[in-house]
C-alpha cells in the first residue's frame, strides 16, 4: 500500500514537472518569437531548453 502510494506521488509530481516544462517552453517560444520548420527541429531545442534550464536551477541551488 505504501509504495503504491509513493509510486503515485512520484507520478504526479513527474507529471506536474513536466506540466511546468511544457508551459516555460511554450512562454519561451511566444515572448521571443520562436518557431521550428519540423517537429524534429522543435523537440531537439525543446530538449536543449530543458537542459539549460536544470543547469540554471542547479546554479541557484549552490547560491
Amino acid at each position: 500500500m505504501i509504495r503504491a502510494a509513493i509510486f503515485i506521488a512520484l507520478f504526479a509530481l513527474a507529471a506536474s514537472a513536466s506540466l511546468s516544462l511544457d508551459s516555460q517552453w511554450e512562454s519561451f517560444k511566444t515572448k521571443y518569437g520562436k518557431s521550428y520548420d519540423s517537429a524534429e527541429e522543435e523537440t531537439y531545442r525543446r530538449n536543449v531548453f530543458a537542459q539549460k534550464l536544470e543547469k540554471i536551477k542547479a546554479q541557484e541551488f549552490i547560491k
